[in-house]
């Protein structure tokens, strides 16, 4: 059985937000940035029974695994634990059911695109189904696929009627990649009037690199100098 627990009563007519594990874990960078420059606040959180064998702590309490957030214009919905198989249709009905319950005025999905090689930009792009809202500076996508609880809240909404877009920001996979959940945050930013900066998302991103860069010149430099085999060199392999 899921259950949601609110603490406060969100206000109606806003939209919903929801941030899980995807590729590169963007989406849940992108929430707990907002909720670290405090431009949304926690409310209460959603409790699927076979996801209490995991806790969050978090400044020293523990927390519920997918907690609910409010900003002005929006209600975040975040899982900082992958969700079990057995619960995505559960908890996709009950992100449904919290729609109907708050009149919102539609679900917004964050999410990632796997990209290779260093980008000075992360493109945006979206997929909707009764959604008309305009979001910011994003491109359709034509093909692709989505997986895990945003495909099931996808087509559970898509079932239902419910305004639904998904938006995915290019990103790395094996590095935070704070450009992309800036791109994300930029997206929605006017639409659910999020008053934030995103240049510190940017600028450890850009230090990540450079930091990755210095380290692959450093290791190809060594290579070139070194000669395997003379005297007083040791070789590992």
């Amino acid at each position: 059985m899921v259950k949601t627990v609110l603490t406060t009563k969100p206000v109606v007519g806003k939209y919903i937000v929801t941030a899980f594990q995807t590729v590169g874990y963007i989406s849940i960078l992108a929430v707990s940035y907002l909720k670290e420059k405090k431009v949304i606040k926690e409310i209460g959180y959603i409790d699927p029974e076979s996801t209490n064998v995991i806790t969050v702590i978090e400044d020293g309490e523990l927390k519920y695994p997918i907690r609910i957030f409010e900003s002005q214009k929006a209600i975040f919905i975040m899982a900082q634990v992958p969700i079990a198989r057995d619960d995505m249709t559960p908890i996709s009905k009950e992100i449904i059911r919290l729609y109907s319950d708050i009149k919102a005025k539609g679900i917004i999905a964050l999410d990632g695109l796997s990209a290779s090689g260093n980008k000075n930009q992360s493109d945006v792009y979206y997929t909707a189904s009764n959604f008309n809202a305009e979001l910011n500076n994003v491109k359709p996508l034509s093909e692709g696929a989505m997986f895990g609880l945003n495909a099931s809240i996808a087509l559970q909404a898509k079932e239902d009627g419910v305004p639904f877009a998904v938006v995915m920001a290019e990103t790395h996979v094996s590095i935070p990649d704070g450009l992309a959940a800036a791109a994300l945050i930029s997206s929605v930013k006017d639409l659910l009037g999020l008053e934030v900066d995103t240049n510190e998302l940017v600028t450890e991103y850009k230090e990540t690199l450079a930091k990755i860069d210095r380290l692959v010149k450093r290791a190809r430099h060594t290579g070139t100098e070194e000669k395997p085999g003379q005297p007083g060199q040791e070789i590992y392999g």
